[in-house]
């Protein structure tokens, strides 16, 4: 069973999140109820992100590859995390898998190796490409890979 952390240490972590980020991080604590997830790890984030058409994630992924490329993405990740869905006793705090911990850990390295003031969906999604091999092999079966 993988470690939790509470969701999202806002002490630690909010000072370099860009806006669009809390409110992702945000929507995804409440719309994981929905998948049901009680931990939000790379898979689910990805998830989240490409469920909707307005999100930052899929907007960035949609200049990039065609729409079907995205709901092929979405489809063989979700397969990936379906098997680790567990339902969720209402009232229950969604929390942060350790391995998405390191994930926003990685994409504030990215953020600060480019220079970037804040970390954005586009940071945290390059992690988890580069940090999730299962995820990553994914991405790049359609057309997305990190230079």
């Amino acid at each position: 069973m993988a470690s939790v952390q509470p969701f999202v240490d806002r002490k630690s972590y909010e000072k370099n999140f860009s806006k669009e980020l809390q409110l992702f991080l945000d929507e995804a604590q409440k719309d994981a109820f929905e998948i049901p997830a009680s931990l939000i790890t790379p898979g689910v984030f990805v998830i989240l992100g490409l469920s909707n058409e307005n999100s930052m994630l899929y907007k960035t992924l949609n200049t990039i590859i065609d729409t079907i490329s995205i709901k092929n993405i979405y489809n063989n990740v979700y397969d990936i995390i379906e098997k680790s869905i567990t339902p969720l006793k209402p009232g229950r705090k969604i929390n942060l898998s350790s391995e998405m911990v390191s994930i926003l850990k990685y994409a504030d390295n990215i953020r600060s190796e480019n220079k970037h003031d804040l970390i954005t969906t586009d940071h945290v999604l390059l992690s988890i490409i580069v940090n999730n091999q299962r995820i990553g092999e994914i991405f790049e079966k359609n057309d997305v890979t990190v230079v």
